[in-house]
């Protein structure tokens, strides 16, 4: 039930998403917090007030303030990074494309 007493909606059941189908690659933003998320932790904690934890968002909101301050070439490193991901996720996914529509053309014989 809802606050308001009307019954609730069942949700949708999102389709299945095929087994073995590769991640989509991270971005150049992404790939800069993965880097420096463990030191802004740090920071933030010892930094912190006794028993006060440092919450997800607030590490998230000093990371987004490093990338908007970090220099473009750092930020081209990360790119950089990211479009050698992207192009090594583009080529497993055409595999896995590929091994996807071999079943259905041996199907279709």
């Amino acid at each position: 039930m809802t606050r308001n007493g009307g019954a609730r909606k069942a949700k949708e059941a999102a389709p299945a998403k095929p087994a073995g189908k590769p991640k989509r690659p991270l971005s150049a933003f992404f790939l800069f917090a993965a880097d420096h998320r463990p030191q802004v932790r740090k920071d933030l904690e010892k930094n912190a007030k006794e028993g006060v934890k440092v919450r997800v968002g607030d590490i998230s909101k000093k990371i987004g303030v490093m990338w908007k301050a970090v220099d473009e070439e750092t930020k081209a490193k990360y790119q950089k990074k990211a479009d050698e991901e992207k192009s090594k996720y583009q080529d497993a996914l055409a595999k896995f494309n590929a091994k996807q529509d071999e079943p259905a053309a041996a199907a279709e014989e």
